[in-house]
């Protein structure tokens, strides 16, 4: 499948929709064994200078994935006879994509398998070396980034693009 840029998450609802599907407990516990607080709630390390500011942001979105449904519904999304998710205007499925490095493919598999439940098509990928250093390539991918790093930091830069030689924010997502 063509694996595009899906204009529906840069609803609110569908993001939270994605939020409230993950259980991030579960996860965070099979990434960081007995300590899965490290993860679950936060978008920063605890290394991080604003990890006291931004450590349960996450806690609002609890996992609920009939919840995650509702929203998904409310946003246009209904699952189809087969399981898949559909936008009612057009049809088209939702399809996103999970890029990683080496070492995160377990929390990328366990995230795309949660969003798969909702009837989401997940594309797991893991970046080469190569692909890895270069910058213009990552900028073009099609979905989620889980390599870590500073999220918000992302949230507040410019989209990359060629005229900033592929710097900045890979998600393309710029918050006024």
């Amino acid at each position: 499948p063509d694996y595009q840029r899906e204009p529906a998450v840069l609803d609110r609802r569908v993001r939270m929709a994605l939020y409230q599907a993950l259980d991030r407990v579960d996860i965070s516990e099979g990434a960081n064994g007995d300590s899965p607080d490290l993860a679950s709630n936060s978008l920063l390390a605890r290394s991080d200078p604003l990890y006291e500011a931004s450590r349960d942001v996450l806690a609002r979105y609890p996992f609920d994935p009939s919840r995650s449904k509702a929203l998904l519904e409310d946003a246009g999304w209904s699952a189809t006879a087969d399981g898949s998710l559909d936008f009612n205007r057009d049809g088209r499925a939702f399809r996103t994509a999970i890029y990683t490095t080496g070492g995160n493919e377990r929390d990328v598999a366990a995230s795309a398998s949660y969003w798969r439940r909702l009837g989401i098509d997940v594309e797991e990928h893991i970046w080469s070396a190569s692909e890895t250093r270069d910058a213009a390539a990552r900028a073009q991918y099609p979905g989620f980034e889980g390599t870590g790093g500073g999220i918000l930091n992302l949230l507040f830069q410019k989209a990359a693009t060629p005229q900033n030689n592929w710097a900045g924010n890979r998600t393309g997502y710029e918050s006024a």
